[in-house]
């Protein structure tokens, strides 16, 4: 018998921490970290506020059409193949 075995008799031991114990906090200063992060950034920008969200969305404009695009020559293949695949289900077939 160890001295915590005899503390846990007792009622005197150190209970191990659980996982909201620890892992709520870490969140916490993580979360505070990005904020702390995003404000310092701001305030080193080389841009002004105004200036940074019209290239921001100017990038995520281009960024969705660039998809959209994409989108659409895709579901022209799909189209396509989906003809072949009629046209030659259709000559196979016995008159």
């Amino acid at each position: 018998m160890n001295r915590n075995d005899i503390l846990e008799q007792l009622g005197l031991a150190a209970s191990k921490p659980s996982l909201s114990d620890t892992l709520l906090p870490a969140l916490g200063f993580m979360g505070a970290g990005f904020l702390i992060g995003a404000g310092v950034g701001v305030l080193f920008a080389p841009r002004r506020g105004e200036d940074l969200r019209r290239d921001l969305g100017d990038k995520l404009k281009e960024g969705v059409e660039g998809v959209s695009a994409s989108v659409q020559q895709g579901l022209e293949h799909v189209a396509d193949a989906k003809e072949r695949v009629q046209q030659r289900l259709t000559s196979e077939q016995p008159a």
